[in-house]
């Protein structure tokens, strides 16, 4: 597949603003690829409007209970938030807000927060969720096998009184109160946090209980109202069901025929649901392309010269691949920060305009005029768009890529270990605090050899130690360096999608992947 070099100007919108869905989808599959990845329950899904207050969702991940497990993000995270509350939470604008905790302060320098709960909340077990149980969840996370219990490494966790509890981290943390929005915040009854039961019988505090006799274990979970939980009104549903349809095409139906009220869609399948009548959500918050690991050249030498990284970003047309390849539902982008961040900025993403004949002579400057070799991770179902794609432009340069195939259930450890040099790669980035400590930071398990440097680690200790204003410009610096260093070879912001039936409503938040579940009511 050869991508065109001369293409139409850019529109002006910051976002893909998009053709209709039919068109786009028909332009990716007239490229001969296949895209893969990762209702109100009435049992009559002709009712124009729903008869009971039943949200029934699909999912394409069985979900983890343990609170070792838990993800903060994507479809886990929209199934245990139904029956475990969270300190904090973000609202419709993506701003951290007081949850279960009714207010919170953090110092001068965000190395503290200090939350004050709620009276009168219990998990229902009738433990009490007080400054003793926060307490202990706190410590079991920091202490515990979590993967993002380094988001928290060397807190520490006091009980000022019976409602109060402060955390205190070794190093000032941009990220202190939105972490506890996610798993680090997640509430859990401390009699059954670590029990045998918990991964089937969770026991929480929030919306929901889970209704066992009305549960499948890896196909279907039913969740009931929590008639004490402290904010029942925010929850329209009498119970909530998620239906776990990992297989694109079942899921496909079950939007169409009104067998469940919400589910992501992917792109190749969007035109087919939406002409059924299926309301799509759009998420921009995912950037698809190269992940250049090696910044260091401890496995590939030439790709610690910056102006090698800095020809392999300017041999892909990112226009070519936004119309191409993603049938215009995409954005050109040299940024890994999401567009809904203050980070972004929308003058940068011309900042390595496909050019052969300079790419060329960078390498050659550096001392690879006949290119070199190069290993990266083949996922099937993963990297099957992008990966034609680097092997023939990075061809053009003369470095042959060997495309080694692994599975993804090992593939990703494997990579957040540094097993390859770099990889194609599309990843959810969010918020200018996540981008940063899971992408940037040397120990973001997406910066694969945990490379540091001085000027970039001077940047990052701003960003974490200011707020406001101050933290969003050290945020764009952080940006700019990573762009004139070439870490990252982004090509698009791609469109997510989440479709909703007729019956329901709901949004996604600046900086989210999906619909939060306490977004989600009846149609008027």
């Amino acid at each position: 597949m050869t991508l065109p070099p001369s293409i139409p100007p850019r529109a002006t919108s910051l976002l893909p603003r998009r053709r209709p869905i039919a068109v786009a989808v028909a332009a990716v599959a007239a490229l001969g690829l296949v895209l893969t990845g990762c209702a109100t329950d009435t049992g009559d899904s002709s009712a124009s409007a729903p008869t009971t207050q039943v949200l029934t969702l699909a999912s394409d991940i069985t979900p983890w209970f343990d609170h070792d497990q838990i993800p903060s993000g994507g479809a886990g995270n929209q199934i245990w938030s139904a029956v475990y509350d969270t300190l904090l939470t973000t609202d419709a604008d993506g701003e951290v807000v007081p949850n279960a905790a009714e207010s919170f302060e953090i110092n001068a320098d965000n190395t503290m927060i200090t939350l004050t709960l709620r009276e009168g909340m219990s998990f229902t077990d009738g433990t009490a969720v007080d400054g003793d149980a926060v307490k202990a969840n706190l410590d079991d996370f920091i202490s515990g096998t979590h993967a993002e219990a380094g988001k928290l490494a060397g807190a520490t966790v006091e009980l000022i009184d019976e409602r109060t509890v402060s955390v205190t981290v070794p190093q000032p943390t941009a990220g202190l109160a939105e972490y506890l929005t996610g798993a680090p915040g997640a509430l859990v009854s401390p009699k059954t946090m670590n029990a045998s039961t918990a991964a089937t019988d969770p026991i929480g505090s929030g919306p929901y209980v889970l209704d066992q006799g009305d549960t499948t274990t890896g196909s279907r979970y039913s969740f009931t109202r929590n008639e004490d939980y402290w904010n029942a009104d925010a929850f329209p549903y009498d119970s909530v069901v998620f239906k776990i349809l990992a297989d694109p095409t079942a899921r496909n139906n079950a939007l169409k025929s009104g067998q469940v009220d919400g589910g992501n869609v992917l792109l190749a399948n969007a035109a087919d649901v939406e002409s059924a009548g299926v309301t799509l959500l759009e998420a921009y918050v995912t950037f698809a392309g190269l992940v250049i690991g090696d910044r260091d050249g401890q496995q590939v030498p030439a790709l610690g010269d910056v102006r090698v990284r800095q020809a392999i970003n300017m041999v892909f047309d990112r226009e070519g691949i936004a119309t191409g390849l993603y049938g215009g539902l995409a954005a050109p982008t040299t940024q890994v920060f999401s567009v809904d961040t203050p980070a972004y900025e929308a003058t940068s993403d011309d900042r390595y305009e496909y050019d052969l004949a300079a790419a060329k002579k960078l390498m050659a400057d550096a001392g690879y005029a006949d290119g070199f070799q190069v290993t990266v991770p083949n996922v099937a179902g993963v990297t099957d768009l992008g990966n034609p794609l680097v092997v023939q432009q990075l061809g053009l340069l003369g470095i042959t890529v060997t495309l080694e195939s692994e599975d993804a259930q090992k593939a990703f450890p494997d990579l957040a270990q540094g097993r390859w040099p770099m990889a194609y790669m599309s990843i959810e980035t969010g918020s200018n605090v996540k981008t940063v400590t899971d992408l940037v930071s040397a120990s973001g398990w997406l910066n694969f050899k945990h490379t540091s440097d001085s000027e970039l680690d001077s940047l990052i200790a701003t960003f974490q130690s200011a707020q406001g204003e101050a933290q969003a410009e050290a945020s764009r610096e952080i940006n700019d360096w990573l762009i004139d260093n070439a870490w990252f070879a982004p090509w698009v912001t791609t469109t997510s999608f989440y479709g909703l039936g007729e019956d329901v409503t709901a949004l996604i938040a600046p900086g989210a992947l999906l619909p939060r579940l306490a977004s989600f009511a009846p149609a008027s």
